[in-house]
């Protein structure tokens, strides 16, 4: 008896999920997409090395946009996260490679060092914070950073400026976002690095 009644039970079951697969009701979740940043690949000419050693860092974006989505801002006062296009890693640090695998083509390598904090340093420093990051409501890629270029051994400004990209995407999916956000960046490393040579 009891076994009747277990089989009943599990044939409403059933029965009253297949309905459900069928029409589709049970899907499967979305897949996330992961984007990353690139550096230019465009010659910029001969490597400068009559400058001071650079120091690129720290590197820093408002809460607001350093985020594991990819952000778009809907109107002034609201954005969105795109949960299923996210970023590959921690944006600060991938923004942080672009830059000195670009700053690296005006200066070299060895004259560029990241972020390490502690004394005994000399040379210049450059730090930004990012204030935008983000497609704006226009569709377009926004970068918005405040930099400044500081003497480490005396630790005065010598440069300080807020500088603004906006690019037009070569195409309107995330992959164009990315995109087009790394060229505001490689716009933003030429900036850096004329500023650079004028001290």
């Amino acid at each position: 008896m009891t076994s009747n009644r277990l089989y009943k039970n599990l044939s409403f079951i059933v029965l009253f999920l297949l309905p459900l697969v069928l029409s589709g009701c049970l899907k499967q979740p979305s897949p996330v997409y992961y984007h990353t940043l690139a550096g230019t690949t465009l010659s910029t000419g001969s490597i400068l090395t009559d400058v001071p050693d650079i120091m690129l860092g720290p590197i820093g974006v408002t809460s607001v946009l350093d985020q594991k989505q990819l952000v778009r801002q809907q109107t002034p006062n609201s954005i969105r996260l795109e949960e299923q296009h996210r970023w590959a890693g921690d944006l600060p640090e991938m923004i942080t490679d672009v830059l000195f695998s670009d700053l690296s083509l005006y200066f070299g390598n060895e004259k560029i060092y990241t972020y390490l904090g502690g004394d005994n340093m000399e040379g210049l420093q450059v730090e930004i914070y990012f204030l935008h990051f983000e497609e704006d409501e226009n569709g377009m890629a926004k970068l918005s950073a405040r930099w400044k270029v500081i003497s480490i051994q005396t630790d005065t400004i010598l440069y300080s400026t807020l500088s603004t990209y906006t690019i037009e995407p070569e195409t309107s999916d995330y992959d164009g976002l990315a995109k087009g956000l790394s060229q505001g960046l490689s716009l933003l490393s030429s900036e850096i690095s004329k500023a650079i040579i004028s001290l």
